[in-house]
C-alpha cells in the first residue's frame, strides 16, 4: 500500500508491547538509512523495502528518548 506511513508500519511491526511505536520507528530508521530523506522519520521514500528491527534494536533508545526525537522531527 503506497499510503503506508512509518507510524502505521511501526505500529504493525512493533516487536513487542514492551517497546513504543516511536522506539520502533527510530529503529526502522537506523536499520534503513537509505529509505529516508535527511534521516527524517517523516520523509520515508516510496517503494522501499524496509528491514524491521528486533526488540533489542528497538530498545536502543528509551521510550522518552524516542518520543523526544520523533517530536523534534
Amino acid at each position: 500500500d503506497h499510503t503506508d506511513t512509518l507510524w502505521s508500519i511501526a505500529r504493525q511491526a512493533r516487536p513487542s508491547a514492551a517497546v513504543s511505536v516511536q522506539q520502533t520507528m527510530l529503529a526502522i530508521l537506523r536499520k534503513n538509512p537509505d529509505a529516508f530523506i535527511d534521516n527524517n522519520v517523516n520523509r520515508m521514500k516510496a517503494g522501499m523495502t524496509l528491514r524491521l528491527p528486533t526488540e533489542e534494536e528497538a530498545r536502543a533508545l528509551s521510550q522518552a528518548e524516542a518520543l523526544e526525537q520523533v517530536a523534534l522531527q
